[in-house]
C-alpha cells in the first residue's frame, strides 16, 4: 500500500501495487512524499467519536461500523457488528487518545479490525463524516457536543435513541441535482432524514447523506440505500415502490 503524505481523502492518494509495479510507479510519480505500508487482511472498519472539554470531561459515543466502497465511506452502521469486548476496547482507545492529547472538541478515531485485532488507521481532529449519524441517532449530536466542548460546557449524553441506525452517503453524479429528487426519495422511504450540503454534484463527490432509524439494522440499511440512490441518480433510480419496512 502506498499513501500520499498530504492531500489524500476518500480513496484519493492511495495505491495498491504489486512489488513488480513499484519501479514504474515511482518513475512517473511526482506528488507528495509517500508512506509505504503492508497490505492487511481487514475484517471491517470502525470509527469512534470522542468529545473532550478543557476541564477534562470526556464522552464517547457507541462505536460505529463504516462500510467503504472504492475507498470512500458509503455507509455508517450503528451498532457496529462487533463483540461487546471489542467495542469496549475501541471506545477505550478513543478515550485514551483524547486524554493523552488533551484534545478539545470532537474528533474521530478510525480503526481497522484485522484478524480480530484493533489497529488505529487515522485520527481526525474534527467533527467527522461518520458522526453525521448522531444528528438523529444520538442523545447529543457531534455538532452540539463540539460547541459544548469548545465552550467548556458540560458535555451531553451520547447514548443511542433507537435500536439501529444507518447513515448512507449521497454521492454526486454528472448533471444530477439531488434537490430535484427529494420528493421521490421521501415517497420511497418516508422515514428517511435527508441532509444535502449545497455542493455542486460531481461524480465521486459526497454531496449529502441520509439517515434511517429503526428496530432492525438490515431494514435500515435497505431503506437508507434506496433513499441515497434516489438522490444520487435521480428519478429513474426508484422503480419498485416503497420497501416493506
Amino acid at each position: 500500500m502506498l499513501k500520499a503524505s498530504r492531500g489524500g481523502y476518500d480513496g484519493r492518494g492511495v495505491w495498491m501495487l504489486r512489488a513488480d509495479e513499484l519501479e514504474a510507479f515511482f518513475d512517473q510519480y511526482s506528488g507528495a512524499p509517500l508512506v509505504l505500508e503492508p497490505k492487511l487482511p481487514l475484517d471491517l472498519e470502525l470509527a469512534v467519536l470522542v468529545a473532550r472539554n478543557p476541564s477534562g470531561q470526556v464522552e464517547v459515543w457507541p462505536v460505529l461500523e463504516t462500510v467503504q466502497v472504492n475507498g470512500m465511506c458509503d455507509e455508517v452502521l450503528l451498532p457496529a457488528n462487533v463483540s461487546a469486548t471489542l467495542a469496549a476496547e475501541a471506545e477505550h482507545i478513543g478515550r485514551q487518545i483524547a486524554e493523552l492529547l488533551e484534545a478539545v472538541g470532537v474528533f474521530a478515531v478510525e480503526l481497522f479490525v484485522s484478524s480480530g485485532k484493533l489497529l488505529i488507521n487515522e485520527i481526525a481532529p474534527r467533527v467527522h463524516n461518520s458522526g453525521h449519524v448522531t444528528i438523529e441517532a444520538s442523545a447529543t449530536s457531534q455538532f452540539s457536543q463540539h460547541l459544548r466542548a469548545i465552550l467548556d460546557w458540560p458535555l451531553g449524553p451520547t447514548h443511542s435513541l433507537s435500536r439501529a441506525a444507518v447513515m448512507a452517503n449521497v454521492v454526486g453524479t454528472a448533471g444530477k441535482d439531488p434537490r430535484e429528487s427529494q420528493a421521490v426519495a421521501l415517497a420511497t422511504v418516508p422515514q428517511a432524514q435527508i441532509h444535502l450540503y449545497g455542493k455542486e454534484s460531481r461524480p465521486g463527490r459526497k454531496i449529502g447523506h441520509v439517515t434511517v432509524l429503526g428496530e432492525d439494522l438490515s431494514q435500515c440499511r435497505t431503506s437508507a440505500a434506496l433513499a441515497a440512490a434516489a438522490l444520487s441518480a435521480g428519478h429513474s433510480a426508484i422503480s419498485d415502490g416503497p420497501p416493506n419496512d
